[in-house]
């Protein structure tokens, strides 16, 4: 996300303490940077589906539907109740 070279510096550990082999960690892993970037940058996220609305609305399908599934899939171990995430799948779907 454009960390700085000196926080990099600071906080790197060598790859064989942060690597693992096991997948059930990295899929855990990836729904947390998932999920932490949601409450990092909520702003960003939100940006992501109006862009696709914005592409929506004028006409280009193409574009809308890619910037929906960038949205959707910041959301995809998600609630699926949460209203937010209901309405643009229902836009995503109404797509032609």
């Amino acid at each position: 996300m454009g960390e700085s070279l000196a926080a990099i510096e600071k906080h790197k550990i060598p790859l064989a303490e942060a690597a693992t082999s096991s997948l059930e960690a990295l899929k855990e892993y990836s729904v947390a940077k998932k999920v932490s970037l949601v409450f990092a940058d909520p702003a960003g996220v939100v940006a992501r589906l109006q862009l696709a609305k914005a592409f929506a609305s004028a006409g280009d399908t193409a574009k809308a539907k890619s910037a929906y599934q960038d949205f959707l899939n910041l959301w995809k171990e998600a609630d699926p109740e949460i209203p937010i995430l209901k309405k643009a799948k229902a836009e995503y779907d109404g797509l032609r």
